[in-house]
């Protein structure tokens, strides 16, 4: 999904998608960073909700979807991550 939406000409997974991507604070975060937990799973980040919970696209054991998700509920597991090529 996440390799979808940064249009890259690879498929990367959770165990590679750091070659295109670089790590940013979370509290930078912006619509279409992701969120990384190392070969484990990705999330693209939507929007912010409050400083807290964010809207975020992952797919999961009940289908991709739009997601709500707390900045708490990730700490330690998972890291921001920003696409190298982006274009502000």
């Amino acid at each position: 999904m996440v390799s979808m939406a940064w249009k890259t000409s690879t498929s990367y997974t959770t165990r590679n998608i750091q070659q295109v991507s670089h790590k940013i604070s979370m509290s930078d975060l912006k619509a279409g960073d992701a969120l990384l937990a190392p070969d484990s799973h990705v999330i693209l980040f939507d929007k912010w909700i409050d400083g807290k919970t964010f809207w975020a696209y992952e797919e999961i054991s009940k289908g991709a979807g739009h997601y709500k998700r707390t900045v708490s509920s990730l700490k330690g597991k998972y890291h921001a991550i920003r696409y190298n090529n982006i274009q502000d």
